[in-house]
Formats: structure tokens, sequence, C-alpha cells
């Protein structure tokens, strides 16, 4: 598509557009390796939460640390 693109509008300028081509592959690929580690930072955020407001959840984590401590192991 990009190619499709770069043909009309330097359809006048034939030996601009692999120099144009390299500039426009080069952005896409700084802005997809943006991407990935935007997306990968809201995955690790969503992996990492943990919802509190949930009372079994609470009244078993506090059980197993309970009974972990009282074995003498971490959690």
């Amino acid at each position: 598509m990009t190619y499709q693109i770069i043909d009309k509008i330097f359809m006048r300028f034939p030996t601009l557009k692999p120099e144009i081509i390299d500039i426009v592959n080069m952005i896409i690929q700084e802005e997809r390796d943006h991407c990935r580690e935007i997306v990968a930072a809201v995955v690790e955020a969503e992996e990492n939460y943990i919802f509190t407001n949930d009372t079994e959840f609470k009244e078993n984590k506090t059980a197993e640390e309970r009974e972990a401590d009282r074995r003498g192991n971490a959690p």
C-alpha cells in the first residue's frame, strides 16, 4: 500500500522514489517498535494488576501467607 501511494505522489520524480521508500520504511519500523513497547508495557501492567476489592481473594491470600509464615516459607 505504501508503494502505491508513493508511486502516485512521486510519479513525476521517479529518482526520488527509492529514497522516499527507504525513509517511509524507516519511520514505519520506528513507530512499529515504539508501538510494541507500549503494548508490552500495557500487557505487563495488566498481568501484574491484582483486583484487591475481591474479599474471597483477600481472605485466601491472607490464609496462604499465614500458612507460608507458619512453615517458614515465603509466599
